[in-house]
């Protein structure tokens, strides 16, 4: 039986001018903007993972690709690692929306680094030192909600 081989995510903080690029990354935010020196626009977008973001550009059909972009969402992207002014950038060859198959959401979001049971453990103990009495049963019915808590 052939497993597909599945390499580890290429992060942000890692990546090197003259690299080639074939990751997912969650789209920070984005725009169109006018070329200085012709018709036309190009994509100027922020994307980031859970080691930081970076400033890409699309140079070519930036249109088209601007239409399929929503903030927030993940998109895989190929490219090139460049240094513009002192700053690593990353300019885009190929992008498309990622396939949920292609990430780890948790590559792509920054989380803490504490034990989730351990913060919720704390959260439960500020909030048996609440004194005010509808403020403490208000927070009680929210936290104490185990769906609530799950998501």
């Amino acid at each position: 039986m052939y497993r597909a081989v599945t390499m580890p995510k290429q992060m942000i903080a890692q990546l090197a001018v003259g690299e080639t690029v074939k990751a997912p990354f969650l789209v920070l935010e984005w725009r169109l903007m006018p070329f200085r020196s012709k018709s036309g626009q190009y994509l100027d977008l922020r994307l980031g993972d859970r080691s930081g973001a970076i400033t890409c550009k699309l140079w070519d059909c930036a249109e088209e690709a601007a239409n399929s972009l929503e903030q927030g969402m993940i998109a895989y992207i190929e490219g090139e690692v460049q240094d513009y002014q002192g700053k690593h950038q990353v300019v885009i060859r190929h992008l498309r929306p990622a396939d949920p198959e292609e990430y780890d959401l948790t590559d792509l979001v920054r989380c803490s680094s504490r034990p989730r049971e351990e913060m919720i453990h704390e959260l439960l103990a500020v909030i048996d030192q609440v004194q005010n009495p509808h403020l403490h049963g208000l927070l009680e019915d929210i936290f104490g909600d185990p769906d609530f808590m799950e998501r």
